[in-house]
Formats: C-alpha cells, sequence, structure tokens
C-alpha cells in the first residue's frame, strides 16, 4: 500500500465516531433507563436520520472514487483506495460543493445557522440545568456523523434528566455564547463567498471550533432564575433574527436574481436535493433537524401543558417554510418565558 497515511486517516475517522459513542454511553444508558415518554420517539428519529444523510455520505464516497478512477476495468484494492484518497479531499470538496451557488448554500446554509445559532446554545444551556456530561462529544458526534442523529440522540437525553432552575451556566458561560454564536454567525454569512478561494478552509474551522467552545467543561453557576431565564430568551431570540435574516436574504437574493416564482424555487430546490450525494445529504441532514424540532415542540409541550396551544402550532406549521433555525429558537424563548410566567404567578 503506497498511501498508508491516507488510509490510517480514514479509519481514524470511523474510529473516532466509535469513540464518541463509547463517551457518551452513559447520558444514553441512563436515557433508556428512565423511560421517559418521548424517549423511543427521539432514538428512532436519531436512526432515521443516520440512515438517510449516511446512505447518501457512501454514495459520495463512491461517486469521488468513481470520478477519480479513470480505468474502471481495474478492479478496486486497498492500494488503489490509497492512490484515490491520496489525491482528492472528501472533507474539502463536499462542503465546497455544498456552499458554491445559492441554491446549494440555501439548503446547507439552514444546518450551519442552526448548529452555530440553536444547537450549541440548546447543548450548552440544558447541558448546565441539568448536569448532563459530555457535552462536547454530542457536538463533535453531529459534526462528524450529522447534526440531525446528535440532536436526536440529545433531545433524548434531555428527557431523562430532570432540569434544576436552582443552576445553569454561568455568567461567564453565558458571555462565551453570546461571543461563538456572533463569531459563528459571520463565518456562515462568510461561506458562501470565500467558497472558492484559500479562506474556505479557514473560515470553516474557525465555525467548528467556535462551536465547541462553550461545551466545554465547566461549573455550573448559582444565581436567580429570573435573571437566567431573561439572558437566555435573549440568546435565543437574537439567535431567530440573525437566522431569519440570512434566511430571508438568500431566499431573496435568488429570486431577484433569477425572477422565478415560489413554485419554480420550490423545483429547482428539489432538483438542487438530489444534484449531487454531497448535498443530497447536507439536505436529508437539514430536513431530519426540522422534523426532529418540530417532533420537540410537540413532546415538549404536551408533557408541559398536556396541550398544544396555537402559538405551537403555528411555529410547526411555518417549520418547514422558514426552517427550524428560526421557528426553534422561537420556541424556546417562548418556553423560557412561559416557565418564568409560572414561576412568578405561583
Amino acid at each position: 500500500m503506497d498511501y498508508p497515511v491516507d488510509v490510517g486517516i480514514l479509519v481514524s475517522y470511523f474510529v473516532l465516531i466509535g469513540g464518541l459513542l463509547w463517551r457518551i454511553h452513559g447520558p444514553l444508558q441512563q436515557c433508556f433507563r428512565s423511560k421517559q415518554s418521548g424517549t423511543a420517539i427521539f432514538i428512532a428519529g436519531a436512526f432515521g436520520a443516520f440512515l438517510c444523510t449516511w446512505y447518501y455520505m457512501i454514495k459520495y464516497f463512491v461517486h469521488s472514487y468513481n470520478e477519480w478512477d479513470n480505468d474502471s476495468s481495474v478492479p478496486a484494492s486497498l492500494n488503489r483506495i490509497s492512490h484515490w484518497l491520496h489525491s482528492v479531499s472528501l472533507f474539502d470538496d463536499a462542503w465546497r460543493t455544498v456552499s458554491s451557488g445559492s441554491l446549494p448554500w440555501l439548503w446547507s446554509h439552514q444546518l450551519c445557522s442552526f448548529t452555530v445559532g440553536v444547537w450549541t446554545p440548546f447543548l450548552a444551556i440544558e447541558g448546565a440545568r441539568r448536569r448532563i456530561p459530555y457535552l462536547w462529544a454530542f457536538m463533535l458526534l453531529g459534526q462528524v456523523v450529522a447534526i440531525s442523529t446528535s440532536s436526536a440522540l440529545f433531545f433524548a437525553v434531555v428527557l431523562a434528566f430532570p432540569r434544576s432552575d436552582l443552576v445553569g451556566p454561568s455568567r461567564f458561560l453565558n458571555n462565551t455564547l453570546l461571543l461563538c454564536i456572533a463569531g459563528g454567525m459571520v463565518t456562515v454569512v462568510l461561506s458562501p463567498f470565500v467558497a472558492e478561494s484559500k479562506w474556505f478552509m479557514p473560515n470553516l474551522l474557525v465555525m467548528h471550533l467556535l462551536l465547541v467552545f462553550p461545551l466545554l467543561p465547566s461549573k455550573p453557576a448559582v444565581y436567580r432564575y429570573t435573571e437566567q431565564a431573561i439572558f437566555v430568551t435573549g440568546i435565543y431570540m437574537l439567535s431567530a433574527g440573525a437566522s431569519l435574516a440570512i434566511y430571508v436574504h438568500q431566499v431573496a437574493s435568488y429570486l431577484f436574481a433569477t425572477n422565478s416564482s415560489v413554485t419554480e424555487v420550490v423545483v429547482a430546490m428539489i432538483e438542487t436535493f438530489f444534484s449531487h450525494p454531497a448535498q443530497s445529504s447536507i439536505s436529508s441532514d437539514v430536513l431530519w433537524v426540522n422534523i426532529l424540532c418540530m417532533m420537540w415542540m410537540a413532546v415538549d409541550t404536551l408533557a408541559k401543558n398536556g396541550a398544544i396551544s396555537l402559538n405551537i402550532w403555528v411555529l410547526l406549521a411555518t417549520t418547514p417554510i422558514l426552517s427550524a433555525t428560526v421557528t426553534m429558537p422561537v420556541f424556546l424563548a417562548l418556553s423560557e418565558l412561559n416557565a418564568l410566567s409560572t414561576k412568578r404567578n405561583a
């Protein structure tokens, strides 16, 4: 084998996935033991999201190999695979593919915005309140497997860990969250502009690193719930506003550039979904994130109130249109305000 290091890198990728699953096995075990209502739904969601995203991921690997292999008559071997891996950059090629062009980025930016502005604060805040360990492992698992798969697993874990109103993220963590979300949103905005330049990978690396910093182990703080709830609500509403602005800009730019109708945009997005295996994988991730967030809105609301109110129905109905990058942080902000109101009236 001529390039063992390149093969070793690919093997280490799957070893990392196994290591991350082992790292979070403790919280998952508590999740299975708790038998909370809704746990089975999110475990099934994690399985479905994994199958869909990785079906296309494997197709991307095959597509990349066939594109590289000029002589298809030569059978694949470990040595030829090592030459293929040495000649291509799978991560770079995949992300440039899904970041170049208005329609691919219209799909892909949703996942980036969600991970930066919704998933990172949700992990940090709920992890601190519920003392859930290894939050960083859930984020890394999302980055190397699929955000939707990791999201589903964490939703199931959240149901198994009781929330405390007496502890939460420290002021330092809150400030770190704000800085990382702001910096992350800047990298999201920059991505399509640097997609074909040498700055693309550094920009993407900064985005991924900023997502991990707020999730490193820290000691939960004890302070007034009112102060905590107001700050958390502010984080989620700022995230919703930033995500909505990016989303509307992307849609409006495409509409003005092409003079397309809404129906034509929908058709074009469906065609883009299947245009390339890498695009199909990340678009599947986006769809599953939307589905899982809608499931969380319903499960969480029913657990707290026993019924779904009109405003939640509106959020559920608009999620397929605006995406969970906008509706999920609004839902989380409303949950904070409702909990605060309940405490004040108690």
